[in-house]
């Protein structure tokens, strides 16, 4: 199998491009790609699941807020109805901002009897079905950079938009899921509208991370930073994974994603020798470093009983310990009689499901999913509760290369297994040898938010200053009894909707205040009586 690597004819353009990548800003922080590895490690360690999803391949033109919108919705709504059903954490890893390329079997194809390069996905070649524009051009690798960035800032801004709104009256199609499922639909809501007050999306509560296969090997090189600790970090995401088709020992891939200290995905198909597996583990993750690899199984539903065992053996008898996701889409890919390439939905649930228990049998347990979707109403895989006919295919299939499930299909599916995966013990509580760890990883996350309260307190104190200045040139007194009880009724609503104590939000905002005053009265000239 070629290494999928991308050979430009034009290389004075690859390195005015590369040179321009290079000073690009990064598009994630050091700080976020900390984070996602220590969201993996508790994942491994069973008090976590990660769903990873997106499109097969993101086009360029597809950078617009409808479709932007959809992926963000559905994210938000699949990992708010696991936690409601499995009480997990959910951690959601966006196939965003970043999927611009896909490996291909062959790196040429024919065409109305013309030879040209196979579509590899917008950051390499166009779809158009003509020679030239089918050549690698290096210019889009810039182009990648832009729609990446466009994309992040406006999820990002949207997630913190006090205006943008998620309910699941929005989607009273779930009501008919969960009755499917007899689950009860009016607790879910319940919960649900508890957590998230009516739906109003919350930076705080929802943790955005990307994540894209490592293809383009001139791309991932352009985002490499230093972080303060001396060590390389790819900014282009949180997360790269690498595929099956590109999985061996002397891939240049294998060998640069061991230099970074990114979370590192690996595809593991059923031609995997778990020697060879094993072998490259070493090589990407030599300290065992729990969070930084996840193993993504794309057996098929044939081959996973009889492959997964093996591997499961290897790992165990290396003693080594990692995250697993179940990708059920890419071993179960067919073309029907028509010559439409598609999924089932049961036979994709069916590999899930049934790695999930393995997994369980064997003292291991499922982190997480890996599926291929799109917000909106494509017909690209068949059947699902609202069942998509090999016929109905036609109506709206718009994808560039793979079969996708749709926003329906694919909140079933995480709702379904839900369902299955909740009763296993294995995942209401990790083994004992990894509880510790567990209770570490989640220390260090308290450890963390300790820090940032004293920095945004030692923020408060710099403004509260700023504003007695302002007080003493104004001639305006430091106290404004009617002011302060406004604000102090504000926050305690907004506390009691996350949960909060009003009598303990009452005697910290009043701490919190009368230092704040102390503050000011210490400035020159400042008026101190009551006013």
């Amino acid at each position: 199998m070629h290494s999928q690597l991308v050979k430009y004819d034009n290389e004075q353009a690859l390195d005015e491009c590369l040179q321009q990548l290079q000073h690009y800003p990064s598009l994630v922080s050091i700080k976020e790609i900390k984070t996602l590895k220590k969201r993996v490690k508790q994942a491994t360690l069973g008090g976590r699941f990660i769903v990873q999803g997106g499109d097969c391949v993101e086009m360029f033109y597809d950078c617009n807020e409808n479709v932007i919108n959809n992926k963000l919705q559905s994210a938000v709504l699949v990992k708010s109805l696991f936690e409601v059903l499995t009480k997990k954490p959910v951690t959601f890893i966006g196939r965003i901002a970043g999927q611009y390329t896909k490996p291909r079997s062959s790196l040429f194809q024919t065409i109305n009897g013309e030879e040209m390069h196979s579509y590899r996905g917008d950051l390499i070649n166009s779809a158009d079905s003509c020679v030239e524009k089918r050549k690698p051009d290096p210019k889009r690798l810039l182009a990648g950079a832009h729609h990446a960035a466009m994309t992040l800032n406006y999820m990002r801004t949207t997630l913190a938009s006090s205006e943008q709104s998620f309910s699941l009256d929005l989607f009273p199609w779930v009501k008919e899921l969960t009755h499917e499922l007899e689950l009860d639909a009016e607790a879910i809501q319940q919960n649900y509208a508890q957590g998230r007050k009516q739906s109003l999306i919350d930076q705080d509560e929802f943790e955005l991370f990307t994540s894209h296969e490592a293809l383009n090997l001139h791309y991932e090189q352009g985002f490499d930073k230093e972080g303060k600790d001396g060590l390389k970090y790819n900014c282009s995401a949180h997360m790269l994974w690498i595929g099956a088709r590109t999985l061996t020992q002397d891939n240049p891939l294998v060998h640069y994603l061991s230099q970074i200290e990114n979370t590192i995905g690996l595809k593991v198909g059923p031609d995997i020798d778990p020697e060879d597996l094993i072998k490259i583990i070493n090589t990407l993750n030599p300290n065992r470093d729990l969070g930084k690899l996840v193993l993504i199984g794309r057996f098929g539903v044939s081959e996973y009983q009889s492959r997964l065992p093996k591997i499961l053996a290897a790992l165990n008898e290396a003693d080594i310990k990692i995250c697993w996701l179940s990708d059920p889409m890419h071993g179960n890919t067919f073309t029907t009689t028509q010559g439409i390439k598609t999924r089932c939905f049961n036979t994709m649930l069916s590999e899930s499901s049934g790695m999930a228990t393995l997994l369980d049998q064997h003292q291991n347990h499922l982190g997480g999913l890996h599926l291929e979707f799109t917000g909106c109403a494509v017909t690209e895989c068949i059947n699902g509760h609202f069942v998509v006919s090999e016929q109905d295919l036609h109506k709206n299939y718009s994808s560039a290369i793979d079969p996708r499930l749709n926003q329906q299909q694919f909140v079933e599916f995480i709702l379904r297994m839900a369902k299955h995966i909740q009763s296993f013990e294995a995942f209401d509580y990790c083994e004992d040898q990894f509880a510790q760890e567990l209770f570490t990883s989640y220390r260090q996350d308290i450890d963390d938010i300790d820090d940032h309260l004293i920095n945004l307190l030692a923020t408060r104190r710099k403004l509260s200053r700023a504003v007695g200045e302002l007080k003493s040139a104004l001639n305006i007194n430091i106290f404004d009894p009617k002011r302060e009880k406004q604000i102090l009724v504000e926050l305690i609503e907004k506390g009691q909707a996350k949960g909060f104590n009003q009598q303990w939000l009452e005697r910290l905002f009043l701490e919190i205040f009368q230092d704040s005053r102390a503050i000011q009265s210490a400035v020159p000239g400042s008026l101190k009586t009551v006013g």
